[in-house]
Protein backbone atom coordinates (compact mmCIF):
# COMPACT_ATOMS: atom_id res chain seq x y z
CA UNK A 1 0.00 0.00 0.00
CA UNK A 2 1.14 3.47 -1.08
CA UNK A 3 0.45 6.55 0.07
CA UNK A 4 -0.88 9.31 -2.85
CA UNK A 5 1.16 12.25 -3.23
CA UNK A 6 -0.75 15.68 -4.26
CA UNK A 7 -1.98 16.60 -7.66
CA UNK A 8 0.44 19.58 -9.35
CA UNK A 9 -1.97 21.90 -8.97
CA UNK A 10 -2.52 21.25 -5.49
CA UNK A 11 1.01 21.61 -4.45
CA UNK A 12 1.06 24.88 -6.37
CA UNK A 13 -2.08 26.16 -4.34
CA UNK A 14 0.27 24.63 -0.98
CA UNK A 15 2.94 26.15 -2.04
CA UNK A 16 1.18 30.08 -2.54
CA UNK A 17 -0.14 29.25 0.54
CA UNK A 18 2.76 28.34 2.57
CA UNK A 19 4.16 24.92 2.72
CA UNK A 20 7.61 24.42 2.34
CA UNK A 21 8.02 21.06 4.31
CA UNK A 22 10.87 19.07 2.84
CA UNK A 23 9.71 16.16 1.05
CA UNK A 24 11.31 13.41 -0.45
CA UNK A 25 9.44 14.45 -4.18
CA UNK A 26 8.61 17.48 -5.99
CA UNK A 27 6.98 18.84 -9.36
CA UNK A 28 9.57 20.62 -11.82
CA UNK A 29 7.96 23.75 -14.26
CA UNK A 30 6.45 21.22 -16.68
CA UNK A 31 4.43 19.08 -13.87
CA UNK A 32 6.56 16.38 -13.90
CA UNK A 33 7.05 14.45 -10.56
CA UNK A 34 11.08 14.37 -9.55
CA UNK A 35 11.73 12.06 -6.47
CA UNK A 36 14.43 12.70 -3.85
CA UNK A 37 15.25 16.45 -4.16
CA UNK A 38 16.42 17.12 -0.29
CA UNK A 39 17.53 20.75 -0.71
CA UNK A 40 15.02 23.16 0.79
CA UNK A 41 15.91 25.57 -1.90
CA UNK A 42 12.92 24.84 -4.34
CA UNK A 43 13.05 27.28 -7.35
CA UNK A 44 10.18 29.73 -8.41
CA UNK A 45 9.34 26.72 -10.82
CA UNK A 46 9.50 23.84 -8.66
CA UNK A 47 6.68 22.54 -5.95
CA UNK A 48 6.85 20.61 -2.75
CA UNK A 49 5.30 17.29 -3.37
CA UNK A 50 3.62 15.97 0.00
CA UNK A 51 1.73 12.76 0.72
CA UNK A 52 -2.19 13.80 0.99
CA UNK A 53 -2.34 13.21 4.97
CA UNK A 54 1.30 15.17 5.30
CA UNK A 55 -0.83 18.12 3.69
CA UNK A 56 -3.91 17.19 5.21
CA UNK A 57 -1.96 17.42 8.63
CA UNK A 58 -0.45 20.46 8.45
CA UNK A 59 -3.66 22.57 7.53
CA UNK A 60 -5.19 20.82 10.68
CA UNK A 61 -1.99 21.91 12.59
CA UNK A 62 -0.71 24.90 11.36
CA UNK A 63 -4.31 26.64 10.24
CA UNK A 64 -6.82 24.59 12.27
CA UNK A 65 -8.94 23.33 9.10
CA UNK A 66 -9.81 19.95 8.98
CA UNK A 67 -10.50 17.76 5.85
CA UNK A 68 -11.95 14.51 5.86
CA UNK A 69 -14.40 12.35 3.76
CA UNK A 70 -17.34 10.60 4.19
CA UNK A 71 -18.99 7.91 2.04
CA UNK A 72 -22.34 9.09 0.09
CA UNK A 73 -24.83 7.53 1.50
CA UNK A 74 -27.01 5.66 -1.00
CA UNK A 75 -23.86 3.48 -1.31
CA UNK A 76 -22.81 4.20 -4.44
CA UNK A 77 -19.19 4.16 -3.43
CA UNK A 78 -18.91 7.83 -3.96
CA UNK A 79 -17.19 10.08 -1.94
CA UNK A 80 -18.04 13.43 0.06
CA UNK A 81 -15.24 15.59 1.27
CA UNK A 82 -15.69 17.90 4.30
CA UNK A 83 -14.03 20.88 5.41
CA UNK A 84 -14.24 22.44 8.83
CA UNK A 85 -12.58 25.57 10.58
CA UNK A 86 -11.73 24.78 13.89
CA UNK A 87 -11.41 28.18 14.47
CA UNK A 88 -15.46 27.91 14.75
CA UNK A 89 -15.35 31.02 12.12
CA UNK A 90 -16.64 28.31 9.55
CA UNK A 91 -18.53 25.34 8.95
CA UNK A 92 -18.04 24.84 5.52
CA UNK A 93 -19.16 21.37 4.20
CA UNK A 94 -18.85 20.22 0.00
CA UNK A 95 -20.90 17.99 -1.41
CA UNK A 96 -18.31 17.24 -3.77
CA UNK A 97 -19.58 13.19 -4.98
CA UNK A 98 -16.14 11.42 -6.22
CA UNK A 99 -15.63 8.33 -7.01
CA UNK A 100 -12.45 7.38 -5.05
CA UNK A 101 -11.62 8.45 -1.56
CA UNK A 102 -7.99 9.96 -2.42
CA UNK A 103 -9.90 12.70 -5.17
CA UNK A 104 -12.41 13.18 -3.24
CA UNK A 105 -9.29 14.44 -0.37
CA UNK A 106 -7.71 15.98 -3.40
CA UNK A 107 -10.91 18.08 -3.68
CA UNK A 108 -11.05 18.77 -0.34
CA UNK A 109 -7.40 19.80 0.23
CA UNK A 110 -7.79 22.20 -2.84
CA UNK A 111 -10.58 23.66 -1.25
CA UNK A 112 -9.38 23.62 2.11
CA UNK A 113 -6.00 25.53 0.78
CA UNK A 114 -8.34 28.29 -0.99
CA UNK A 115 -9.59 29.34 2.94
CA UNK A 116 -5.97 30.63 3.94
CA UNK A 117 -5.74 34.50 3.04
Amino acid sequence: MKETLITFETAELAKEKGFDFLVNNYYNHNNELKEHKYNANITVLEFHAPTQSLLQKWLREEHNIAVYNKPVADNSGRWSVYVDDMGGHHYITYYIYEPTYEEALERGLQEALKLIP
